[in-house]
């Protein structure tokens, strides 16, 4: 029990340090924040993101959506999720586990890897603007989780969770053995919950921290015209509230590094901000913050409204 524990911490320790991190942004690529013109202004001015929780984002299905694919993955290996199953009781605390994650406060900085993009444009930024930012340069190390790039086909996040599955399989098995076959890895396993309770419980609880994680990063084949990349946080200071969507939405601020070039190299101006006037208050605005080498451009789409 106590060795299961240690493990169980380590792997805890790992996800928060990004052992588990995904590397799936190219080194320079830029990513796009999409916003008002006056949210622009004051991520500028105040050097600091707004990170929304994720409860409050606009799919209802945050984070449930993965309890979904991960209940699909076991049964898959594990056979039909029922009492008479012998590992169900392992299965139980997983999804007990993923209850617990799914109330902890992760707060989300949404970007899209598209900087023109009619959906987002339509819901978030127009009128208004996105931005084009190497997310290396501009955030604060330490301020943030992790970084996903959203996974919207269900066949890849099924690869993505059995992969993650079998390496805290693997990490908590650690006594040397080896395996041919990703079977033999499953059928070990599950000989080993049958003989230990304990084992149930604490290596479904860190098999639940890892995917929570991931099912922040995993959304409906509906939300694929986003193209969205994620940057995932839990509040260290105080929880603040705005006004959005006719509701209070709580909110955390994630700083930005100090001004170097390079930071933020795009600003593309919104559908119904195409006028030569919108292009010279923003390059004004940009040289003023001593924002340089910035290319400032219009939507190539053309909206009435």
């Amino acid at each position: 029990m106590e060795k299961n524990s240690k493990l169980y911490q380590k792997i805890v320790e790992g996800v928060e340090q990004g052992a588990f991190r995904r590397a799936d942004l190219k080194r320079g690529e830029l990513i796009y924040h999409y916003t008002k013109m006056e949210s622009m202004k004051s991520i500028i001015e105040n050097r600091c993101f707004w990170a929304t929780e994720y409860r409050y984002l606009n799919d209802e299905e945050e984070f449930s959506y993965v309890q979904k694919i991960l209940k699909d993955v076991l049964i898959e290996e594990f056979g039909e999720f029922s009492p008479k199953n012998p590992v169900a009781n392992f299965l139980a605390s997983i999804f007990e586990k993923l209850v617990a994650e799914s109330l902890t406060e992760y707060f989300v900085i949404s970007f899209s890897t598209n900087p023109d993009n009619l959906t987002l444009w339509a819901e978030f930024a127009n009128p208004g603007c996105c931005l084009g930012m190497d997310l290396e340069k501009i955030l604060v190390p330490g301020s943030f989780l992790t970084c996903v790039r959203v996974i919207y086909k269900e066949k890849e996040q099924k690869c993505l969770i059995r992969d993650t599955l079998e390496m805290i399989i693997d990490e908590f098995l650690g006594d040397g053995k080896t395996f041919t076959h990703k079977k033999e890895r499953w059928q070990y396993l599950k000989e080993k919950l049958k003989a230990s309770p304990d084992d149930q419980r604490i290596i479904g609880a860190a098999c639940a921290k890892v995917v929570a994680y991931y099912g922040m990063g995993m959304k409906s084949v509906l939300f694929q015209a986003e193209e969205e990349y994620r940057v995932i946080c839990k509040a260290e200071g105080d929880v603040e509230y705005r006004c959005g969507r006719d509701m209070l939405i709580p909110f955390i601020k994630v700083p930005i590094r100090k001004q170097e070039e390079g930071q933020i190299q795009k600003l593309v101006l919104a559908p119904l901000n195409n006028t030569a006037l919108d292009i010279r208050a923003a390059d004004g605005f940009m040289r003023k913050h001593k924002i340089e080498n910035i290319k400032i451009e219009k939507s190539c789409l053309h909206l009435r409204f």
